[in-house]
């Protein structure tokens, strides 16, 4: 597969991902399965800023992306939770700490670990040290 439709194919799963997500928080009737289990509803704020940041730092390498995309997330998290207030839900503070932690740890080892991911999917063998193989 090309380095271009690689790259397209993963901004695409990661734009769903972000729909997704103002989805979930925005809808006014969350799936009740969020309901059922205690705190599944945190785990998912967490987890699902876990994922964005991870995923889209892994597309676009470097420092300069990884600063600028977890303080966009970090942001976004408090612009959706102010948004719940007008959608008949609880907007929540707590939810978004909860957000920016899961967006600081997405800048951190799953991305690494998602950028070895990415980088196999467009043809580039990488050691431990996710540096490109010698030859």
């Amino acid at each position: 597969m090309s380095k271009t439709v690689t790259h397209r194919a993963w901004m695409v799963i990661g734009w769903l991902l972000v729909i997704f997500v103002v989805w979930i928080t925005l809808t006014p009737k969350p799936p009740q399965v969020l309901q059922t289990i205690p705190h599944l509803d945190k785990i998912g704020h967490f987890l699902a800023y876990v994922a964005l940041v991870a995923w889209f730092a892994a597309a676009l390498p470097g420092r300069k992306w990884l600063t600028s995309l977890t303080i966009v997330f970090i942001v976004m998290g408090g612009m959706l939770e102010i948004l719940q207030g007008f959608t008949g839900r609880d907007p929540s503070a707590f939810d978004w700490l909860i957000d920016t932690g899961g967006a600081v740890l997405g800048a951190g080892l799953p991305r690494a670990w998602l950028a070895c991911v990415y980088r196999w999917f467009n043809g580039h063998e990488y050691r431990r040290t996710g540096k490109p193989a010698a030859g």
